[in-house]
């Protein structure tokens, strides 16, 4: 590609992305309350071009799954993404802000917040 179209961006650090993030993600949460328990499958697609997407992909075992079709997935968020450190911040569209230190192990990526809950996602 001849076309090398570069934006400007503001200082040089505040650009960086570690690439041990970039992938599609998922998890999935399950909910047992009254008898019935939902499971939630959630996608986190995170691009080495420094946009992430956070979709949910089907709940209740419902729904084609989650990918490049729009049918069975639901976007939730999607913004920009960097890393400083081990922290992850992300923008949604509103500032930066710091959402989780991560760490990376093979195909699992765990995210620890600040308030000391932990999620643990699985590359596709």
């Amino acid at each position: 590609g001849a076309s090398s179209s570069r934006t400007a961006s503001s200082g040089g650090s505040s650009g960086q992305r570690n690439p041990a993030l970039v992938g599609l993600w998922s998890r999935t949460d399950s909910i047992s309350g009254g008898g019935a328990a939902i499971s939630t499958q959630y996608f986190l697609r995170i691009n080495g071009n420094g946009t992430f997407e956070l979709g949910i992909g089907r709940s209740a075992g419902g729904g084609a799954g989650w990918g490049a079709s729009s049918g069975g997935g639901e976007v939730q968020a999607q913004g920009k993404w960097k890393t400083a450190g081990q922290v992850v911040h992300v923008n949604e569209g509103g500032g930066w802000q710091a959402y989780a230190r991560f760490h990376r192990e093979g195909g699992k990526l765990m995210f620890t917040f600040g308030d000391g809950s932990r999620q643990i996602w699985y590359l596709n």
